[in-house]
């Protein structure tokens, strides 16, 4: 039997106002390879001299400004924005965030782990910050650290459905199969439309062999999300555990549909394979 997709994180949160959208959690996080860090220069170039104009911005401006740069995807206009906001306001929780996640998107983790950290000191109440910061413990491998962060999140939130999510994928990569369960059911509670969670929500279920549950989470997280390439993979393993091999077979093709249109070529290959032994 295919062994299952691998668990994927599902999103962080940021500063008020930043819209981010995740092909999911976390992971997370990041795909492709971060763009190199900006040369120093000993002086600056023309198009580094502050205008008149830009020295007379507040740190509220800069921090609005570096938000908008952020969801245009200009992440080291939205760095050196959120760096000015910094300078002229220390004591700015919100920007040391929002700074963190820009951070991690552009994959400097360390940098990211400091400025959640000095985030959370400001602001020891931020349960946004603490979400992120389990983000990047988690990716940097402080699975206790992630799992300490994510329940001060709940503690402090009760409501916040990612920090569940994030919770439950941590703690299935640490061998709490029954603790990821709860998360996910109570993740889906808060949030019934996020497909990642009923995704994930399955593929517990499915090493707890309760294939009928996991057939029927992978069925909403289609539902939910069409083009979740890996849900269908996946039905069609628990569907083969309950001996629909026609039905399995179908979820196999469409999912290899899914990853041929997506250009997952390993994954693509690995569902053929899996409908050749089917076929047999």
């Amino acid at each position: 039997m295919a062994h299952l997709s691998p668990l994927k994180k599902t999103r962080l949160l940021v500063g008020a106002g930043i819209a981010v959208a995740f092909g999911c959690v976390l992971t997370f996080f990041l795909a492709g390879t971060p763009p190199p860090p900006p040369r120093r220069e000993t002086q600056p170039s023309r198009s580094r001299l502050v205008s008149p104009a830009t020295s007379q911005m507040t740190a509220m401006e800069f921090h609005n400004r570096g938000k908008a740069q952020f969801n245009k995807q200009d992440y080291q206009g939205a760095l050196a924005d959120y760096t000015q906001a910094i300078t002229l306001d220390p004591h700015n929780a919100a920007a040391y965030n929002n700074r963190g996640f820009t951070h991690a998107m552009l994959g400097d983790q360390q940098g990211a782990l400091a400025d959640y950290t000095q985030a959370i000191t400001l602001d020891p109440q931020y349960a946004r910050a603490y979400n992120n910061r389990g983000n990047v413990r988690d990716v940097l491998g402080d699975r206790q650290g992630a799992l300490a962060d994510y329940t001060r999140t709940i503690t402090l939130d009760p409501q916040h459905a990612d920090a569940y999510n994030n919770r439950g994928l941590t703690r299935a990569v640490l061998g709490d199969q029954q603790g990821a369960l709860a998360d996910y059911t109570q993740a889906i509670t808060l949030n019934p439309h996020d497909a990642a969670a009923y995704y994930s929500r399955g593929n517990i279920r499915f090493n707890l062999k309760a294939y009928k549950a996991a057939r029927a989470d992978y069925t909403q997280a289609i539902t939910l999300e069409p083009q979740h390439a890996a849900a269908y993979y996946n039905r069609g393993n628990a569907r083969f555990n309950l001996k629909a091999y026609k039905a399995a077979l179908a979820d196999y093709r469409k999912a290899a549909d899914l990853y041929q249109q997506q250009g997952k070529t390993s994954d693509y290959q690995d569902t053929l394979n899996q409908m050749k032994k089917l076929q047999r």
